[in-house]
């Protein structure tokens, strides 16, 4: 018999993305599933729309929004099958994709996780995989300059790589298919670091599933629908911040402090020159546009104060 696999939704005011998300599983996951939805205080009634439409889900509804991370380790806790899916709440399964997943598990035992290859509704190419992250690739990323430099599909790796299964360093959490044995593990916290909110979550927990001894690997016959940024549109001030201060986390984690003190300081300089620049053109802007702007400096201004 196949084995059961859970499959975890996180979701924040993503109701109609979410329903869609909860058929593609009815519908394409052709393998036996406990899924589990984790709600962070949505206002836009998906609870609700979970118990009604979907009552085979386990559903836990959280008074705040706990982020990404720990509302997955919620997730982790309420289901004890061998394998774990995370699937975004504006993800959808395609025909093929959950067995696929699973197949490549089952016949490469030394990988600890498996991602599948995103696409955009319109079947564009969408970053699923990628390298860790470098601090040359940073410091041209805050420059404007990432794309020059590094390609036009900065940050990802090209379309043509994206079709070969491969090993990878990391895949996106969008859909991620995890073996509980290499959870279990992980020092410290056996899933996601609770301390970061949103962001760079994914790519610590593949660091550790591979410093634990397991590989990452890439499966791109299993294609998955990603809309993309749905929870984060709804906090554009908040983007930035959240970006950067996950990312210091991850270096704080992982790298020299040299490096982390660098890389601090080129983030609060590079939001000190968006800051000015920014803010010129709000002065500047006509007054269907000044409010925008002017909130963007100062949004700029608060990261720097804050990091």
């Amino acid at each position: 018999m196949p084995p059961t696999v859970a499959i975890i939704l996180v979701s924040w005011n993503t109701r109609e993305l979410l329903r869609r998300a909860l058929q593609s599983i009815r519908d394409h996951a052709a393998l036996p599933v406990h899924v589990v939805v984790v709600d962070n205080a949505s206002g836009d009634g998906s609870p609700k729309m979970v118990r009604d439409e979907f009552p085979e889900a386990t559903l836990i509804v959280n008074p705040d929004n706990r982020g990404f991370g720990q509302a997955n380790n919620q997730g982790f806790a309420a289901s004890d099958e061998p394998l774990i899916l995370l699937l975004n709440s504006d993800a959808e399964l395609t025909p093929g994709a959950l067995p696929a997943l699973v197949d490549t598990l089952q016949r490469h035992p030394e990988a600890g996780a498996v991602g599948a290859r995103l696409v955009f509704p319109d079947g564009r190419f969408q970053a699923s995989y990628n390298r860790l992250p470098r601090l040359a690739h940073e410091a041209l990323a805050l420059a404007g300059l990432a794309r020059l430099f590094l390609g036009p599909r900065y940050p990802s790796v090209s379309e043509q790589q994206s079709h070969s299964p491969r090993t990878v360093d990391w895949v996106g959490g969008a859909c991620m298919l995890l073996r509980l044995q290499a959870l279990a593990q992980l020092p410290g916290t056996p899933g996601f670091d609770p301390d970061y909110h949103m962001y760079s979550e994914e790519m610590d927990l593949c660091k550790r599933i591979s410093d634990a001894g397991w590989t990452i690997r890439y499966a791109p016959e299993a294609v998955v629908i990603h809309h993309g940024g749905q929870s984060t549109r709804q906090r554009p001030l908040d983007q930035p911040r959240l970006l950067w201060e996950s990312r210091l986390l991850y270096y704080r984690k992982h790298r020299a402090p040299a490096e982390v003190r660098l890389l601090a300081g080129m983030v609060r300089a590079a939001y000190r020159v968006r800051a000015l620049v920014w803010g010129q053109r709000g002065r500047l802007a006509p007054s269907s546009e000044r409010d925008s702007w002017l909130a963007r400096a100062e949004s700029a201004r608060a990261l720097v104060r804050e990091l």
